[in-house]
Order: structure tokens, then C-alpha cells, then sequence
């Protein structure tokens, strides 16, 4: 498959949110995306190069990792550096066939404020060296409904015993380090949620993959766990506790997938824009220069601007721990509602040829569909926000 890896001719948003460090951070995130990803994408897309090996050359480089605190021989720094990580990888056309590959430091930031020391000894060296983690919670007749989860942990000594599916894991497929959500009082009728690490590899733990509309070089992770046996070690956090850890991690998230909107969206109106200025219609001007099309193209602009100060304000929210899992909520669904908006009118404006496969906009398009689903779906944060009003 041939695909076109074009950057737009200058980027519509140059601006940043950031500054310092985090400057010099993107700058190093985007040169490696352009010189790895983009440069590579079809073999990546094939399978001719892994993405265990694309996690191994970011982690060479300091792309990824960087959540791992300096007393494990990590940079220590906080999640805004998988912000910039998202909303890079959103405005590369890789996003739109690998989708968020890379991004799997959410976890890192959780494990490392709540789990045991003893963990945290055992994945920092695994994470330095690029390993992949994932998070299982949705289940196959459950959703994102913790009080629908089927999956059990029971112990039995000095050990777990895990019983169970899991559906719909970014990563899951191919990660290392796998964390999963399991009732650990399947008796009582309200659930006791715990969380537990899983290696890769351990014994009746299968991973398998379900190709994704909008993930053909990716797809999601399916998880099925037959009386797997890990040692109590493995708990993190408290007993019971599973869904108050990973409450902070998932609003974080929210607002990388909102970043993810905003890129996508900056970067099909601009490629929209240099195709509008390149396509010559009837009369032997380009698309352009009719009125529809700039009055189009400049309800678009203004769109992305919301979304553009919204991200912003949330950005800053996280860099001073103000934010809260609503603002997030209503960040991530008015983000990717608009980006939505955007890119099927950049579609549109692209005609048949926006629909070709070897089109970065066509890619865009459908990977930008999954994501008023995936992360929670919009229906679902909307009703959150609307419970605190």
C-alpha cells in the first residue's frame, strides 16, 4: 500500500502550549516522528518493522518513557510530556493508520504514584527499555460498566487466581506490561474492583487482536485470562480500590485524546487548504478561490480555534494540577465533536479523492471517527459533565 506522507507545505498552527523543557521535548518528539514514523509508516503498516521495535528506537531516544521518576533512572517528568506526545502523533499522517501508538505513559504516571516498591523495582528497567503497557478494563458484555464486569481475582495464598475477558485494549494486542481490572468480591452485589499486573506471557494469559476501523497497522487488543496465577505482590494499590486509581489517569487521557482531536484537525484543514489552492474546477481557477469553498474553509479555522483555546486552558489546568475528571469529560467530547465537524467538512472539500487510500485526509477521517467512542464515549462524558451541573 502506498501512502501518501506528506506534511502540509507550513503548518497552519505553529504556535505551542509550551515552553522550557517541554519545548525542547516536542521539538524532539516531532523531528522523531517525521524521521521514524512517516519515513517508515508503510513498513510499520505491513509488519515488515514491529511496533515493539518503533517503542524500542523512542525509548533509545527519549521519546517515551519519561514518566519513570529519577530514582529509577528515569526523567521524572510529569504527563504533559504524553500530551505533547498525542498531539504530535496527531498531526502526523501515521496517527490515521497507527493511531495512538507510543502514548502508553498514562500508566507509567499511575503505577508509579500508587503501586508497591516492588513493582515499581520490576517495570521501571522493563519501561526504560521501551516495553509496552495497557490497561484492560472493557469487557466483551460489559463496555466501560464496572458494575457489568465478569472478570474475577481470587486469591488463593501467597497468590491471584485471574478468570476472565477483556476487549478493546489500545496496545493490548502486543504489550509487555499489562495492568487489568478484576472484581475481587464477585459474591457481593456492589463491586469491589481491584487492579493487578500481568506480565505478558504468563501462563493461561492469551493476548489476541481485533483489527479496528481506523487501526489497520494497530488494531485493539482482546485479553483472555484462564485461572492465571500471579503473586499477591502483584495488587496495585488497595484492594477495592481499582476504579479511585484509575479515575485521575483516565481524565489525563481525556484531555491527551482531546489533543489528539486538536491535531488531527490542524492538520486536515491545512492539507485541505494547500489542496483547495492546487485543484483547478470549471472556469480554470483552483477550488479555492469560489466563495463556498473559503467560506467554508474559514468556518473550519474559527471551529479549530475553539477547540485550539480550549486544549489550552487544559493544558495549563494539568500543569497546575487544578484540572478535574469533568473538565476533562467536557474538554475531550466538545474537542473531538468539533474535530469531527472539521474533518468531514475538509472531506468533503476533497471530493472523490479524499476517499483514495493512499490519502493522508481519508485516514484521518476514519481513525477520527473512533474516538467519540474509544477513552469513554461521548455519550458517556456528556452525562458525567451533566451530573455535576
Amino acid at each position: 500500500m502506498r501512502t501518501d506522507t506528506r506534511e502540509a507545505r507550513r503548518p497552519l498552527h505553529d504556535r505551542t502550549f509550551f515552553a522550557g523543557d517541554e519545548e525542547d521535548y516536542r521539538r524532539l518528539v516531532r523531528d522523531f516522528l517525521a524521521r521514524e514514523v512517516n519515513e517508515n509508516l508503510d513498513k510499520y503498516v505491513s509488519g515488515e518493522l514491529s511496533i515493539k521495535e518503533l517503542h524500542r528506537r523512542a525509548a533509545d531516544v527519549g521519546v517515551i518513557a519519561t514518566g519513570v521518576p529519577t530514582a529509577y533512572g528515569g526523567l521524572g517528568q510529569g504527563p504533559l510530556m504524553n500530551f505533547i506526545l498525542s498531539h504530535e502523533l496527531s498531526r502526523t499522517a501515521g496517527f490515521g493508520l497507527l493511531g495512538p501508538v507510543l502514548t502508553t505513559d498514562n500508566a507509567t504516571q499511575l503505577i508509579f504514584n500508587v503501586a508497591s516498591d516492588r513493582i515499581k523495582e520490576a517495570i521501571a528497567p522493563l519501561i526504560l527499555e521501551g516495553a509496552i503497557q495497557a490497561m484492560g478494563l472493557t469487557e466483551p458484555d460489559a463496555g466501560t460498566n464496572s458494575r457489568g464486569i465478569r472478570t474475577t481475582a481470587r486469591r488463593d495464598g501467597d497468590e491471584w487466581v485471574i478468570k476472565g475477558n477483556k476487549i478493546f485494549i489500545s496496545a493490548g494486542n502486543y504489550a509487555d506490561i499489562c495492568y487489568v481490572i478484576a472484581k475481587t468480591n464477585p459474591a457481593d452485589e456492589e463491586p469491589a474492583l481491584s487492579a493487578f499486573y500481568v506480565p505478558a506471557g504468563t501462563p493461561g494469559f492469551t493476548q489476541s487482536r481485533v483489527d479496528m476501523m481506523g487501526l489497520p497497522g494497530r488494531g485493539l487488543g482482546e485479553w483472555s485470562f484462564t485461572d492465571v496465577r500471579v503473586p499477591a505482590w502483584h495488587l496495585i494499590g488497595n484492594e477495592g480500590e481499582a476504579l479511585k486509581l484509575f479515575s485521575m489517569t483516565m481524565a489525563n487521557d481525556r484531555v491527551h485524546c482531546a489533543g489528539r482531536a486538536l491535531g488531527q484537525a490542524e492538520l486536515a484543514l491545512q492539507l485541505t487548504i494547500d489542496y483547495t489552492k492546487d485543484r483547478i474546477v470549471a472556469g480554470g481557477q483552483p477550488l479555492f478561490e469560489l466563495q463556498n469553498t473559503r467560506m467554508q474553509l474559514a468556518e473550519m479555522y474559527a471551529q479549530l480555534e475553539a477547540v485550539n483555546a480550549l486544549v489550552k486552558q487544559m493544558v495549563d489546568r494539568v500543569r497546575t494540577d487544578t484540572s478535574t475528571p469533568f473538565d476533562a469529560a467536557a474538554c475531550k467530547t466538545f474537542a473531538q465533536d468539533t474535530s469531527a465537524r472539521i474533518l468531514d467538512g475538509c472531506l468533503q472539500l476533497w471530493g472523490a479523492q479524499g476517499l483514495a487510500e493512499e490519502q493522508t485526509i481519508s485516514h484521518l477521517y476514519t481513525s477520527n471517527r473512533s474516538m467519540r467512542i474509544l477513552a469513554g464515549t461521548s455519550e458517556l462524558l456528556k452525562l458525567s459533565v451533566a451530573s455535576r451541573l
